[in-house]
């Protein structure tokens, strides 16, 4: 299944796909492309909760957005900037906004890292530490020219008649 959808209805898609996969947990693997931008999600039946893989090329960044829920899928409030790291900064880095509630993610080198996030959450329980993760691939960019380099110029070999 393909969807040409912008980069606000990819994060929404997104979520609300966690949000129903998790309940019913069919087997099902989809792969949604927003611009030049591309999640990939998959999950195996019902013992294993849906991944999501976002795919970049090298050349690319990409908003993230959190929106923190209860137990109910209602709203919650979080204490203070939620935290963003990168598994390789290498291969991806995170640069947050100021109220941490969404964050860039930008393309390094060519590799496989996850993005973290975590923050502390008064779910009614109490507060504790809430997180989330998203697996990120970054892929080289296309060619688009040819770089020449040359060698050492030489003397030409004397030419004998």
């Amino acid at each position: 299944m393909k969807l040409e959808i912008d980069k606000d209805e990819l994060m929404f898609l997104a979520s609300l796909l966690e949000r129903i996969f998790g309940h019913r947990r069919p087997a099902v693997a989809l792969e949604i492309h927003a611009g030049p931008v591309t999640l990939q999600g998959s999950n195996n039946g019902p013992a294993e909760r849906p991944r999501f893989m976002l795919l970049l090329k090298d050349d690319q960044k990409c908003r993230l957005s959190v929106s923190p829920v209860d137990k109910k899928g209602k709203p919650a409030k979080v204490e203070g900037a939620p935290a963003w790291s990168s598994s390789d900064e290498t291969v991806a880095t995170v640069v947050p906004a100021a109220d941490g509630m969404s964050a860039d993610v930008v393309a390094g080198n060519p590799g496989i890292c996850q993005i973290n996030v975590s923050a502390d959450a008064d779910l009614g329980e109490g507060v504790k530490t809430i997180s989330g993760t998203l697996d990120v691939t970054i892929e080289a960019g296309e060619a688009v020219g040819l770089a020449i380099s040359t060698g050492t110029p030489e003397p030409q070999e004397p030419v004998t008649e």
